[in-house]
């Protein structure tokens, strides 16, 4: 399976490489702020306002 790109959907650009731990580094924010843990992204308002 290959992406719009060409290049395989499981391998990463270097650009990609950088950002790979910041969706969690988010999600570890609103968890420590809210208490809600989100586990799926993306992160709105609905979300988090279910429980």
């Amino acid at each position: 399976m290959t992406s719009v790109s060409g290049t395989p959907c499981w391998r990463r650009t270097p650009l990609e490489l950088g950002t790979a731990g910041s969706a969690a580094a988010v999600g570890n924010a609103i968890h420590n702020a809210t208490g809600i843990r989100v586990r799926h992204v993306p992160v709105t308002l609905d979300k988090l306002l279910v429980d």
